[in-house]
């Protein structure tokens, strides 16, 4: 099923703090869900460091996360909009 929504997060080098990030994150997913509106999660890593990737990785096998961009952009708009021209919903 095609989501209805597609949510964007780029993450560099906050180690721990994207599962933060992460969770508040799901807490919207699941809010939505609730009325109705399928929501993809689609997560970037622009030049990560090994502990966010690793979070990240981990947080996409749980299946929190629906899709991860490596990417090595070095620009915040430009790795977005990578991003965005993935993203189903």
């Amino acid at each position: 099923m095609k989501p209805e929504v597609s949510a964007v997060i780029t993450f560099h080098r906050e180690g721990l703090l994207a599962h933060k990030s992460l969770l508040s994150l799901l807490r919207c997913k699941l809010a939505a869900a609730e009325h109705g509106i399928s929501v993809e999660v689609v997560a970037t890593l622009d030049h990560a460091d090994a502990e966010t990737a690793r979070v990240i990785t981990w947080h996409h096998h749980a299946g929190l996360i629906d899709k991860v961009l490596e990417l090595e952009c070095g620009d915040l708009g430009v790795s977005r909009n990578k991003a965005i021209e993935s993203v189903a919903g």
